[in-house]
C-alpha cells in the first residue's frame, strides 16, 4: 500500500473533461472581467461597468444546468453568464436611450449555436 487512496469515481460526478471545460469557462470569464475593468479605467468603455470578479463559478454552474431550450434570467452583471453560454467577442448588444448597453439572453442564444 502506498498510502494514497485509490481513485474511485464519485457517483453522479461529472467526467474530468467536463470539469476542465467548466474551469476553462471560469478562466475566460475572469480574463474578460479583468480586461474590461482595465479598459473601463482607461475610459475605453463608455457608461458604467459593474465588474463581476469572483462570480464566474456561479455563472458557469447556472449555465451548465440549462438545456438548449432554456434561457437564464439575469438582471445585473450578466457578463459571465453570456460568456458561459457561448457569447464571444461582439455577438450582439441591445441599446436603449434610458439604459446602458446590455447583452441579452436572446442574443446569446442566437449567436452561441
Amino acid at each position: 500500500m502506498t498510502g494514497e487512496a485509490p481513485e474511485r469515481p464519485i457517483p453522479g460526478a461529472e467526467p474530468p473533461e467536463v470539469l476542465r471545460g467548466y474551469y476553462a469557462h471560469m478562466a475566460l470569464i475572469r480574463a474578460f472581467e479583468l480586461r474590461a475593468a482595465q479598459m473601463y479605467q482607461r475610459a475605453k468603455i463608455g457608461g458604467y461597468y459593474h465588474p463581476n470578479l469572483g462570480k464566474g463559478a456561479t455563472a458557469v454552474g447556472l449555465i451548465a444546468t440549462l438545456e438548449e431550450r432554456d434561457y437564464p434570467f439575469t438582471t445585473y452583471r450578466e457578463h459571465g453568464h453570456a460568456l458561459a453560454r457561448g457569447a464571444r467577442r461582439t455577438t450582439g448588444v441591445v441599446r436603449s436611450p434610458r439604459r446602458p448597453t446590455r447583452v441579452t439572453e436572446s442574443t446569446i442564444a442566437t449567436h452561441s449555436r
